[in-house]
């Protein structure tokens, strides 16, 4: 589904808020790659707890639905835009 080379941004369906893109299926925050797309799992590895342990079971943030990623435990959408799509 997603274009080789294409920057998606992700856009929370709940405020609007977008916390990184995808890229190559790399997931990025900040210009830090910090997970990405597995198959249609969205994996996030930099979430963890003072104790070092991860927030999300095996770093399973979230799954791929069609368009949108749905993260892991409260199931908010984030969309998954075309930056182009939204220069246009």
């Amino acid at each position: 589904m997603l274009k080789s080379g294409i920057r998606y941004n992700l856009v929370s369906t709940l405020d609007g808020s977008s916390p990184g893109y995808l890229l190559d299926n790399t997931y990025y925050e900040h210009g830090n790659a910090l997970g990405g797309l597995e198959g249609n799992l969205f994996i996030y590895r930099m979430d963890i707890d003072f104790a070092g342990t991860p927030r999300y079971p095996d770093h399973v943030a979230g799954r791929l639905e069609g368009s949108e990623i749905v993260r892991t435990g409260d199931h908010v959408r984030f969309r998954l835009i075309e930056e182009n799509a939204e220069e246009s």
